[in-house]
């Protein structure tokens, strides 16, 4: 078993592409969300749900290198004339980068953001929804 038995520190996680860690990441988010259906009926004191479908999405947030080979395949993905291609390859690895630990799935781009403040870095934000279920792989397996 390849778990973390420390918390961990958010410098050390990473976004991948192809197995690649995607050059000069700056924030990563992935939100899994599950649907609830209300079904109390009368005379009940609490509230009664049943679980619905599950969806993910999350955010991806890189200091603008636009020669780097990931963060280019991110760009052409989401800018391309016919943008909406699922990927298949990117995941989000919060321990150190490594391949023990992995959260997995298909995902769209759904927005490219740039900002370019005066004395600031450039930097750009993804946003991606999964399609599918998400996946956690541990140890490699």
């Amino acid at each position: 078993m390849a778990f973390n038995t420390v918390p961990l520190h958010g410098k050390v996680s990473r976004a991948r592409k192809n197995g690649v860690n995607i050059a000069f990441s700056a924030d990563i988010s992935l939100n899994v969300k599950l649907d609830t259906a209300e079904q109390s009926s009368q005379g009940d004191n609490w509230k009664a749900f049943c679980a619905g479908m599950g969806e993910f999405d999350g955010t991806i947030k890189f200091y603008f290198v636009p020669g780097n080979t990931e963060q280019k395949a991110l760009q052409d993905n989401i800018i391309a004339a016919g943008p909406g291609t699922v990927l298949t390859d990117v995941s989000i690895v919060p321990d150190g980068g490594t391949t023990a630990n992995q959260f997995t799935g298909n995902i769209i781009l759904t927005s490219f953001a740039l900002t370019a403040n005066m004395g600031a870095v450039v930097d750009v934000t993804y946003t991606y929804k999964g399609t599918g279920a998400p996946g956690f792989v541990t140890n490699g397996t």
